[in-house]
């Protein structure tokens, strides 16, 4: 019989935000220096930077902000907010924040990729809803539909694999929920 030994190594834990406030959401700078979070410390949510080894929090967004992703290049912030639909843009060093898709989408149905952003929307109709899935090409403004639903069903979450050959979303025909995953969407 072989002789196995296992070795336990254990995680350090860095507790980067001690505000009295409700902290989450994180997402990575491109650069790994820096994490984007949502928090309430101002009273309503809004996106916050600190340094990944620990320090001080720094306030980006002024009008609402929740879950936030940087541009591939890292000169723009995109984000979407608690209490409004939408993906809105703000540069990453400060500035005018601006909305880049209007509409009904939940804070969690987007992703931004080097290719743009794909973002689903629900949209209800007469006793009906219709559910979208599209690709915003950030580089021309043209939008493309890559998926459409008819039905009552409740979707969350979006997410593009890093070669963008893949989109994964959920979708849950009540009672149970279902994870569903495209290909050759382009």
């Amino acid at each position: 019989m072989a002789d196995i030994s296992v070795r336990w190594s254990f995680v350090q834990h860095l507790r980067l935000t001690r505000e009295p406030s409700e902290d989450g959401t994180g997402t990575w700078f491109r650069d790994g220096r820096w994490i984007y979070f949502h928090s309430d410390r101002t009273g309503r949510f809004e996106v916050w930077k600190v340094p990944s080894g620990g320090g001080a929090a720094v306030q980006v967004t002024r009008t609402g902000g929740f879950y936030a992703v940087e541009s591939e290049d890292g000169r723009d912030l995109y984000y979407s907010k608690s209490v409004a639909s939408g993906i809105w843009r703000v540069p990453s060093g400060g500035g005018e924040e601006s909305e880049v898709v209007k509409g009904p989408v939940v804070w969690g149905d987007w992703a931004l990729t080097r290719r743009g952003l794909y973002y689903a929307i629900s949209r209800d109709q007469v006793r009906r809803q219709q559910f979208t899935i599209q690709h915003l090409d950030l580089g021309s403004g043209r939008t493309s539909l890559l998926y459409r639903r008819e039905g009552l069903f409740f979707h969350l979450y979006l997410t593009v694999s890093p070669d963008e050959k893949w989109l994964l979303f959920g979708e849950a025909p009540a009672p149970q929920s279902e994870l569903r995953l495209m290909e050759n969407f382009h």
